[in-house]
């Protein structure tokens, strides 16, 4: 199974009998190496959904030591999906056991015998996905002539401003899977950007620089 981060994906499990009479039980448990590394970043939460016979919707804690991973009757369940934590791209390593139910009832007393069958494997990937990035204008940013000499100038006697004077950009994911970068463009002729790249050649409006997130 796969899909993209911050959405629920969805999990295709299909236990089979030859004897149409009979139930599934499932459960189903992160393995245990996935279970730390998850529990080692600070993820407390991985909740495994589906709707039951009624319609309802059902939720369990897969990083919840206490909480039972089977779900009963599983031919009647629907909509079964994992959703992993915010922002977070990986791999979800499971183990999914099925038992079959066979239940007979014999002169009004109901006999049921359970058989557990093996344990499988199920790969959940999680596509990371590119989160925007808030960009903050400092209101009205103005210098005037007089405030450019002094401490602002550089040593061959031009002003400069600090780009920190005029925005900043912020990232919302910062769990370090992402980097950012920067696009600047639109400064007239006589303005220069110092100390990032020119992406591209030109003149004036033309020019485009790339700031990295420490820039």
């Amino acid at each position: 199974a796969s899909g993209s981060e911050d959405e629920a994906i969805a999990l295709n499990i299909r236990p089979q009998s030859s004897d149409p009479s009979e139930t599934f039980n499932v459960k189903i448990e992160l393995t245990a190496a996935t279970a730390q590394t998850l529990l080692d970043e600070g993820v407390t939460e991985l909740n495994l959904s589906y709707l039951d016979s009624n319609n309802i919707l059902q939720t369990i804690n897969l990083l919840d030591a206490g909480a039972s991973k089977e779900i009963v009757d599983f031919k009647t369940v629907s909509d079964l999906k994992i959703t992993p934590p915010s922002d977070w791209s990986g791999k979800l390593n499971l183990n999914v056991t099925s038992s079959t139910v066979d239940t007979v009832v014999i002169d009004g007393n109901p006999y049921t015998d359970t058989n557990k069958g093996d344990t499988l494997p199920l790969e959940v990937v999680v596509k990371g996905v590119a989160d925007p990035v808030v960009i903050t204008e400092h209101n009205n940013p103005r210098v005037t002539e007089n405030s450019m000499d002094g401490d602002h100038t550089d040593g061959a006697g031009r002003g400069h401003i600090s780009i920190h004077s005029i925005f900043d950009v912020v990232r919302i994911d910062i769990d370090g899977s992402e980097t950012l970068t920067v696009r600047v463009t639109g400064l007239d002729t006589g303005f220069d950007l110092v100390g990032a790249p020119l992406l591209t050649n030109g003149t004036g409006t033309e020019r485009v620089w790339v700031l990295t997130e420490a820039q």
